[in-house]
């Protein structure tokens, strides 16, 4: 099996560490977003009814906006552990965010072209 280049290749030697540890951090700093999001977003819904009713425990009593939901904890592992599962090796994962990346990237440049051309009176 030979492996691709990776983005960390794209850098010299020299700062293959700090490249990697900066990723480390960012993927961190991403991941507690989206479950501080996660759990908000949960006490949001409860509190308007759209879902039933489930224990949400506040961690702090100076802000209110901090919430920890246990159920919702286990179901994002569960799904964490699934997709682990499904995508086994890293080609799968690039080539699935790959394609997630392509969609993103072509819808804004059919937005991008259809404006400008459209502006340019340039028929597509």
């Amino acid at each position: 099996m030979t492996l691709k280049p990776s983005s960390v290749s794209l850098f010299p030697k020299m700062l293959t560490l700090p490249v990697v540890a900066l990723a480390t951090l960012a993927a961190i700093i991403a991941s507690q977003a989206i479950i501080s999001g996660v759990f908000s977003l949960t006490a949001q819904a409860v509190h308007l009814g759209f879902i039933p009713r489930i224990r949400i425990l506040q961690t702090s009593e100076d802000n209110p906006g901090q919430v920890f939901v246990r159920s919702v904890n286990w179901l994002m592992a569960g799904l964490c552990i699934l997709l682990v599962i499904v995508f086994k090796t890293p080609g799968i994962w690039l080539e699935a965010y790959g394609i997630a990346d392509y969609r993103d990237h072509g819808h804004y440049a059919y937005l991008f072209t259809g404006s400008t051309c459209a502006r340019c009176a340039i028929a597509v």
